[in-house]
């Protein structure tokens, strides 16, 4: 009997471009009117990422026909760095190096020698696999970069309109004379993926505080 393949053999991003085609056909479609969709031929190199989105777990493929996984409509619909680092190891093999060599460290050609030596990936197989696993785990950790960037810039764009644009409230009943400098109040709201704060202060000198507590999250 034949040996499993458990590895994909295309990148992960690639795949990625492969499922997002099959969402924009309404999640399901066959195997032509895709490559038609993505103005690609219908050749080996389609048919083998349409195997490896597979074993990502993005797609089903039965009969030239395509469909979308739940995970698959769930990552092209939101992008979630967890659902597609969930995809990324779905490959039995690709779980494997990761638990294995997490203490490692390992560049194309160290790889190809474990997958080899170790993993039994045939030795006319083993670079390329090297190279999609290397290049997948580069994409998500690219893509981590742009999103932790987003979250600062979101923080940052909604800390300054807070500032320039501070909420004032008036108490609805007359004050005395020393009581009206401690009427103006500001509220500051940041809200991001993984953040909510929500600071209120009669005192705007407190906003110094808020900042350098902002900066330190940024820092850490």
């Amino acid at each position: 009997m034949p040996k499993t393949i458990n590895y994909p053999k295309t990148n992960f991003e690639k795949c990625l471009i492969l499922t997002k085609s099959v969402y924009e056909l309404n999640g399901d479609c066959s195997f032509e009117d895709c490559a038609k969709h993505m103005n690609r031929p219908l050749s080996g190199v389609f048919t083998t990422t349409v195997g490896s989105s597979v074993k990502y777990g993005l797609l089903h493929s039965k009969s030239k026909h395509l469909r979308l996984t739940d995970l698959g409509r769930s990552i092209i619909s939101t992008y979630d760095l967890s659902l597609m680092k969930e995809a990324f190891i779905k490959p039995p093999l690709f779980e494997k190096i990761i638990n294995d060599l997490k203490d490692q460290a390992y560049n194309k050609n160290s790889l190809t020698d474990i997958l080899f030596n170790q993993y039994e990936v045939p030795k006319n197989h083993a670079s390329k696999v090297a190279k999609y696993f290397l290049e997948g785990m580069q994409f998500l950790k690219s893509f981590s970069s742009e999103e932790e960037k987003n979250v600062d810039n979101s923080i940052t764009t909604t800390v300054s309109t807070q500032i320039n644009n501070p909420t004032v409230k008036k108490d609805k009943h007359p004050k005395t004379k020393n009581e009206t400098n401690n009427l103006d109040n500001f509220n500051l709201v940041l809200e991001t993926n993984t953040l909510k704060l929500n600071v209120s202060s009669k005192d705007d000198r407190n906003l110094d505080i808020v900042i350098r507590v902002l900066q330190e999250l940024k820092n850490s």
